[in-house]
């Protein structure tokens, strides 16, 4: 299973001049399958097993699954369709990762349950620990070290992380009448060529890399983000796995903790992106967004330095222009159905619980609609009014 791994990285177009034999030789297509399969069988056969979890880590398989998550559309060039079939070899990889990089205990499904306690009665400091319940059985420490000092995978886990949550708005050109939500994808239907097959995976890393308290300054500045837009996603997979990395990474309210990278996503009127940018390959911000393209915005940009990154240019990746929440005004005089005003959803934080909430509700306008701390309400920019969100 590790040897199938190298296959997607080991595979080159044949060479009728050199003497290869088209028929003899294995595609690109049919060695990214296989190393796919291999994946899937490690995340299978890792799980609460030690006898098989051990020979795993010891064989080798940590640094094979990363290479084949860092390396596996290395070979562009002479196989032009390897970045879409690296999508479903890579997802499997991940989740490989994430099943090796987990601690695993005596339990009746063997998942642990990890607590946050005071380290003594009068300490404010705090430390995740296991519940006493939950005795450990396999300990994933090692793994989660192995990964933590590999920088380029921790980028790629990173930007596959931040290309989601998975969007149901699938372009009916690329792929036609795909839900693309990953805990209903279903083999051999086209699913492999979607891009939002990965994120799930890599925000299962994510997830449990966070069980050691020693990544969460070091690695989780820029993950953080990213997890509590995830966490929002419709998608159970992805949005479990978020809620349980942010937990594991200390965070106690996530609609406090995460209100301004929420309203970000949740509201594009807060970012403009830079008007008829296109890169080098005339895609546009829109096209970043419809077919995920921010994971390859660094790369672009290193081929093409005259041309401005995504990253710069576009909301979806991290860039454009970000407006001032204070020239929001709400809207005036609203109150919900039980007489509580903007001030109050933002004094209790209630905008991702109840804003989207009309029945009984301000005469039919919810609080997203109507309050600047929920992502309605209007703009004033440059001395006019901007139209409602």
């Amino acid at each position: 299973l590790i040897s199938m791994l190298r296959l997607p990285l080991l595979t080159v177009a044949p060479n009728p001049e050199n003497g290869d034999d088209p028929e003899g030789t294995l595609s690109f297509a049919d060695a990214t399958r296989a190393a796919a399969a291999a994946g899937e069988a490690i995340w299978i056969l890792a799980f609460n097993h030690a006898e098989n979890y051990d020979a795993f880590v010891q064989g080798g398989a940590v640094e094979e699954l990363s290479n084949l998550v860092i390396s596996c559309a290395d070979s562009y060039e002479i196989n032009p369709d390897a970045d879409t079939k690296c999508y479903y070899p890579r997802m499997w990889a991940m989740a490989a990762l994430q099943n090796l990089a987990a601690s695993y205990c005596k339990t009746e499904t063997g998942h642990c349950d990890w607590e946050w306690k005071l380290v003594n009665e009068t300490d404010e400091y705090t430390t995740l620990e296991l519940n006493d319940e939950s005795p450990l059985k396999i300990d994933g420490e090692a793994v989660r070290l192995e990964i933590g000092k590999n920088e380029e995978l921790l980028d790629a886990l990173g930007n596959w992380l931040c290309q989601g949550p998975v969007d149901d708005d699938v372009d009916p050109n690329r792929v036609s009448g795909l839900n693309p939500w990953p805990s209903e994808a279903i083999l051999g239907h086209g699913y492999e060529e979607l891009p939002g097959m990965v994120t799930w995976a890599a925000v299962g890393v994510w997830k449990n890399l966070a069980i050691s308290q020693w990544t969460h300054e070091l690695h989780f500045d820029e993950p953080f983000g990213c997890l509590c837009i995830v966490s929002l996603s419709d998608d159970w997979i992805e949005a479990s796995k978020a809620h349980e990395a942010l937990y594991h990474i200390g965070v106690a309210n996530e609609e406090v903790d995460c209100f301004e990278e929420r309203l970000r996503y949740l509201h594009d009127d807060f970012c403009q992106d830079e008007p008829s940018w296109e890169d080098s390959q005339r895609n546009s911000c829109a096209t970043y967004k419809a077919e995920q393209l921010c994971v390859y915005a660094d790369d672009l940009a290193e081929a093409h330095s005259d041309i401005e990154s995504a990253t710069e240019a576009c909301c979806v990746c991290g860039g454009g222009t970000i407006f001032d929440p204070a020239t929001c005004v709400d809207f005036e005089e609203w109150k919900d159905g039980d007489g509580d005003g903007c001030g109050v959803y933002e004094e209790h934080a209630w905008c991702f619980e109840h804003g989207g909430n009309v029945d009984g509700y301000g005469n039919g306008v919810s609080a997203d609609t109507a309050c600047c701390v929920c992502g309605g309400g209007r703009f004033i920019d440059q001395g006019g009014e901007r139209d409602e969100l």
